[in-house]
């Protein structure tokens, strides 16, 4: 689902430099902390409502799933168009076509991150949030999919940032027993919002 991009983090620069609103800056006391959300695409806000709020409370979600306390790490969220994520995804990824989300993690990771593992990449720094990385979803793509397959935009968009969450995390998909944990983890945090389990036949 979420392709990992290689190359620099942060997107949000990129995107700053391309204009769109940014909804909730990073560190901005308002938000929590954890969650510095851009908006390029304004059909995003004219579908999805509270951008702000679905984003917060997805990825408050997914870290709580994942035993991260968001109060502790910090990551931006780009909701761009899929012209715009065509052209990330072709930049970073080499592959020229739109895809729903895409995720640069600011660490490679061996296993994902628990709690214990962001209190050490903060020693030295204990009033300093940590730092994941970025998400970028496209809204045509999101939309098509969460129309093909029944779901609300809402329920769809949690789900993919959730996935991306995990990423940024060092969680993947890359063998069946990590598939299992992953999926598992993003069950539990759409269940927490109210998100049936998006891998349940029918």
């Amino acid at each position: 689902m979420s392709a990992e991009a290689s190359g620099e983090t942060t997107i949000a620069a990129e995107a700053r430099r391309g204009g769109g609103e940014e909804v909730s800056p990073p560190g901005d006391p308002a938000s929590d902390g954890c969650v510095a959300l851009r908006l390029d695409a304004a059909r995003w806000s004219e579908s999805l409502g509270d951008t702000e709020a679905v984003t917060r409370r997805a990825v408050i979600a997914a870290l709580e799933a994942a035993k991260v306390d968001p109060a502790a790490v910090e990551l931006s969220v780009l909701l761009i168009d899929d012209n715009a994520s065509q052209a990330l995804n072709a930049r970073h990824r080499g592959r020229n076509a739109a895809t729903n989300v895409l995720s640069w993690p600011a660490f490679s990771l061996d296993a994902p991150l628990n709690a214990s593992a962001i209190d050490g990449l903060a020693a030295g720094a204990p009033d300093a949030l940590v730092f994941l990385g970025d998400l970028a979803v496209a809204f045509e793509t999101t939309l098509r999919e969460a129309e093909a397959q029944s779901k609300s935009l809402d329920a769809h968009y949690s789900h993919l940032i959730v996935h991306g969450v995990l990423h940024l995390l060092g969680y993947d998909h890359q063998s069946e027993t990590d598939a299992g944990a992953m999926e598992a983890t993003e069950i539990a945090a759409l269940s927490a919002i109210g998100v049936a389990d998006p891998y349940a036949d029918g």
